[in-house]
């Protein structure tokens, strides 16, 4: 199974060890700041769009283009989250007298799948983190063979018979 594509910018952190060709980025420009949600959000996407939008701009996985995305992961967020406040029993009666499974939990249903669809494609989920890889694992490990140099072994730690210290 071939490797899931990564984002230029996490590509190009990793570095090139293969030191093949690599494709110039078809990606569009990052903007200058973090933008604003539409007006069109609701109140509660609005928090979820500046709880996650600093953090995917600063990481470099936010363009213009990805606004509308990043609205439909907010939107189904807000969504599940006023479905779950107001569903209060997980049955409701009919007018039969039976009991039937609550219509609001098909919608949290719904807007928790497509919010976790939507989670995955910006790096939102353990899961998805591991497909594309912090890009701070990066620049840590960028940092540490740049800047930390390996030490020298002791005597007492390299591959030579060991001395008398008394």
């Amino acid at each position: 199974m071939p490797n899931p594509p990564v984002p230029f910018v996490v590509a190009k952190l990793k570095g090139n060890p293969g030191k093949r060709a690599m494709r110039a980025p078809v990606e569009p420009a990052l903007l200058p700041r973090c933008p604003e949600p539409p007006e069109w959000l609701a109140q509660y996407a609005k928090e979820e769009w500046w709880r996650t939008a600093p953090q995917l701009h600063v990481l470099g996985l936010l363009s213009s283009v990805d606004v509308a995305c990043l609205a439909a992961y907010c939107s189904s967020y807000a969504m599940w989250r006023r479905a779950s406040e107001e569903l209060e029993s997980l049955t409701v009666e009919t007018q039969a007298g039976d009991l039937r499974r609550h219509p609001l939990i098909k919608v949290v249903a719904d807007a928790a799948s497509d919010m976790v669809r939507y989670a995955g494609e910006f790096g939102l989920t353990p899961v998805a983190r591991t497909r594309i890889t912090s890009i701070g694992t990066f620049l840590s490990t960028a940092f540490r063979s740049t800047f930390v140099t390996t030490r020298t072994p002791l005597v007492s730690e390299r591959n030579e018979p060991a001395i008398d210290r008394f």
